[in-house]
């Protein structure tokens, strides 16, 4: 399940709203919460910082009112994240 809600938040540039994934994954969006806090834990995925948005961001017209309180979130695939997945799904994960 973390690899398949890795690849979507890869597949998306790693712009997703969690409810979104939750809807994709057929499961809670509190499960996706916690699945999302694993895969920082375990060093597969960060939580973007400002001026270190995913490319798709820039075109975004939701982009400055984009916050993680509204259920958006902007996250970016370590190297670790980004190794973790099938080569086909590689060329969307940001390392």
């Amino acid at each position: 399940m973390l690899k398949r809600l890795l690849s979507l938040i890869a597949a998306n540039d790693g712009v997703s709203s969690l409810d979104e994934l939750a809807r994709e994954m057929g499961v809670p969006r509190l499960l996706v919460e916690q699945l999302m806090a694993e895969l920082v834990r375990g060093g597969y995925l960060n939580t973007a910082k400002e001026g270190c948005l995913p490319p798709g961001c820039a075109a975004c017209a939701v982009r400055p009112g984009c916050q993680p309180t509204l259920g958006i979130g902007v996250w970016e695939l370590t190297e670790k994240g980004v190794a973790s997945l099938p080569q086909r799904r590689r060329q969307h994960g940001r390392a």
